[in-house]
């Protein structure tokens, strides 16, 4: 038992539903990041300028997926939480104004990255031929954004409810 001074727990039941959770989760991981190490070994052959673009580009990205990662945490905790309280309605509400604040976020960082991204860019380095690839790179995935964030909030408003299968 948990608490009792042992390293594992003794209930084999624990490590079954723990898997069950586990597994799906990491394949979803391991897909996500299977594609980003698909774009490096494709652009690698590019060049040094052309990675640095997609590094700056990844980088935008990344920004974006760490800000929709804290309200796609928050929407886990809280709706876990009513979940375990048979509050159906609650979750509802409270993945709806997950949903509202993350796609809020996302149209700013994919308007920004469509509309200006050499700008955006910019931000990041001085060098023109890096910016201009990076440009071209961020125009393109920054209509990803808007879609990308609400499919992960909806992948952890669907964990918070014990379906990991789907996402």
């Amino acid at each position: 038992m948990i608490g009792t001074g042992t390293f594992f727990v003794h209930d084999r039941g624990f490590y079954r539903d723990l898997l069950r959770l586990a597994v799906p989760m990491i394949l979803q991981n391991m897909i996500s990041f299977g594609i980003a190490l698909a774009d490096n070994l494709m652009v690698g052959r590019l060049g040094d300028d052309a990675i640095s673009g997609l590094y700056l580009g990844t980088l935008v990205y990344l920004v974006l997926f760490l800000i929709i990662a804290g309200v796609e945490s928050s929407v886990l905790i809280l709706s876990a939480q009513y979940w375990g309280k048979h509050d159906t309605g609650h979750i509802k509400d409270v993945v709806s104004i997950g949903m509202r604040i993350a796609l809020s976020i996302a149209l700013v960082f994919s308007v920004a990255a469509v509309f200006f991204p050499g700008w955006v860019i910019g931000l990041l380095t001085p060098d023109r031929t890096v910016t201009a690839i990076g440009a071209s790179y961020l125009r393109i995935v920054g209509t990803t954004y808007l879609l990308s964030a609400m499919s992960q909030l909806l992948i952890a408003a669907m964990r918070s409810v014990e379906i990991v299968r789907i996402g």
